[in-house]
């Protein structure tokens, strides 16, 4: 939660009061990349469990591989700089950390039945095909909006014209 918090508080700063970072072209956290980095390895590892590794931690690591890829798409999509991408993916990551080490003391005993892996997986592949447009993006910059008091979003654009000018005028 604490994650989600720090990736929408990065968006409104932005959207809200322009406090963005223009030489590294970043505007607020990849909620994508947080929230795959933090959710995907151990999905993954519910579907693989039984079935890992005798090192610890290796059986986390499909699932991260597979939100790298998520994090490159949202850059590919023209979604996020690499910034936002990278900083977005390693919050989540940071949260998969957190977790692998608070539950590492926890024996596990049961593996998750191949019945639920079998539908769980078939819910992922088909979850993209079928799910509705997200909404979370307008209610951002609603929120931004309300917060700071004024009646247009700061953009990419203005941030980096202005970063532009500001470095034409000290070449000058």
């Amino acid at each position: 939660m604490l994650a989600a918090l720090l990736t929408t508080l990065s968006k409104v700063a932005f959207i809200g009061f322009g406090l963005g970072v223009a030489g590294i072209d970043f505007t607020g956290m990849s909620g994508h990349a947080m929230f795959a980095a933090a959710i995907l390895p151990w999905v993954l590892d519910l579907l693989l469990q039984g079935r890992r590794p005798s090192v610890p931690g290796v059986d986390l690591l499909p699932g991260a591989v597979l939100a790298l890829l998520v994090a490159v798409s949202r850059v590919h999509v023209g979604a996020h700089s690499w910034s936002e991408a990278l900083l977005g993916s390693a919050l989540g990551r940071a949260v998969t950390w957190w977790v692998w080490a608070a539950q590492a003391t926890l024996q596990r005993t049961q593996s998750f039945p191949l019945t639920a892996s079998a539908l769980l997986a078939t819910w992922l592949l088909l979850l993209p095909v079928h799910a509705p447009p997200s909404r979370c993006n307008g209610w951002v910059r609603g929120l931004s909006l309300r917060v700071s008091g004024h009646d247009r979003p700061y953009t990419r654009e203005r941030m980096l014209r202005k970063h532009q000018r500001r470095t034409d005028e000290a070449i000058a």
